[in-house]
Formats: structure tokens, C-alpha cells, sequence
């Protein structure tokens, strides 16, 4: 039934329809609100649907048809031979969080103790720190960026984040440094054989916009 949904949809244009798009935290406050506003502003009568999910999980309801695009962060190597279609929307830098005065090198933090969140997020922190040399002592788990930099302010321990998330929330107390060369891709997929329906397409293309600065 979606995909007779979606095929009459591309026959029918933009005069209605609805298109569903699932994402993480830190994008879904961020740049999606601007591109869905694009969409509204031009087709008042197409109808949006936004859902939080983590990346994994997202792409499962992608799959199984309950959403039309999904923007996660994925590597090369994940997209490859998935049967997912993707747009590449743009590098999200990672930052080392510390509190103010502390050493801002992750060379100099292999003895502290480290905030991470879920089990991806505790891989990326590993294959960081495995460039430096040393395993993460992981004290604190959070995923909630409030949270972590609440930990981090405190003195209790240091973390890192994404750029999206900073600057959801910076707390005081705290100094964000970018780690060079690390970085998450961010991808909008979409699943099935092409067409997209047309609200997909408008979609996708407000998305790619709204990201140019992540590209540069």
C-alpha cells in the first residue's frame, strides 16, 4: 500500500501529500525545523511528520516503510550495498569537552576519567583514543548533552561531541576543542526503487540547503 501511496503521489505533484522523516537529537534541533519550514512555505499543503530515533533504529523504520527519510550519521562503508539510497548532507566536527584550564589534547587525558553514551558512541570514542594510544576509563554513560557537560563542568570527567550537539547546549565551566580529523557523515537516505514521491524529492533537496555549510 506505500508504495501505491508513493507511486500516485509522483503522478499527482505537490498540490498535497506527506512524507515522514526520522532523525537524532541534535539534527532534528538544528537544521531539519529550517528545511521542513522551506517545505511548508512553498507547499502549505503537504504534510510533515518528525520522529526522534537513533540512527540504528531509524533505519530499521525506514526499511520496514513507517518513514520516508531517515537523517543519520553513518561511514562509507555502512551504506555500501545496504539497498539504502543516500544523500550526503555534510561532516559534523567532534569536539573534546573538558573543564576550563584543563589540558584540551586528548594525548594528555589518557588517565581521566570519560562520560560516553551509546554503545556507537562508546566505538567512535575507542577508535579516537586508540589514535592517542590508550583505552577510555568510561565512568559516566549519557547520551543527553546536557547532561555529559553538566559531568564535564563539575570536574568529574571529560567527553566529546558532535558540533550539532554543541550547539544545542555549551554549558559554562566547559571548553569544547575540535579533535582534528574526526568527524561523523551525515546521510539522508531513502529506501526502495526509484521514484521518490514528489514530497520526498522537495524533502530531500530543502535538506541539502539547509546543510550547505556542513559541506564546505
Amino acid at each position: 500500500m506505500d508504495a501505491a501511496e508513493a507511486e500516485l503521489a509522483a503522478y499527482v505533484g505537490l498540490s498535497a501529500g506527506r512524507v515522514r522523516l526520522a532523525s537524532f537529537v541534535s539534527a532534528l534541533s538544528t537544521f531539519i525545523p529550517r528545511a521542513v519550514a522551506q517545505l511548508a512555505a512553498n507547499h502549505p499543503r503537504v504534510q510533515v511528520g518528525l520522529i526522534d530515533a537513533h540512527s540504528d533504529d531509524a533505519l530499521k523504520m525506514l526499511v520496514s516503510g513507517e518513514v520516508d527519510i531517515v537523517v543519520g550519521f553513518r561511514t562509507d562503508e555502512d551504506v555500501a550495498g545496504s539497498g539504502l539510497r543516500s544523500v550526503f548532507l555534510g561532516e559534523d566536527p567532534i569536539y573534546l569537552l573538558v573543564p576550563d584550564g584543563a589540558p584540551t589534547s586528548m594525548s594528555d587525558l589518557r588517565d581521566s576519567d570519560w562520560v560516553a553514551g551509546c554503545s556507537r558512541c562508546r566505538a567512535q570514542l575507542g577508535d579516537l583514543a586508540a589514535r592517542f594510544n590508550f583505552v577510555p576509563k568510561i565512568r559516566f554513560s549519557s547520551d543527553d548533552v546536557i547532561v555529559k557537560q553538566a559531568i564535564v563542568a563539575a570536574g568529574l570527567a571529560v567527553a566529546t561531541t558532535p558540533g550539532l550537539a554543541l550547539q544545542l547546549h555549551h554549558a559554562d565551566g566547559v571548553t569544547a576543542t575540535p579533535i582534528p580529523g574526526a568527524r561523523r557523515r551525515i546521510f539522508a537516505f531513502t529506501y526502495g526503487d526509484p521514484p521518490d514521491p514528489p514530497a520526498t524529492v522537495t524533502l530531500l533537496d530543502a535538506l541539502t540547503k539547509v546543510t550547505s555549510s556542513l559541506r564546505r
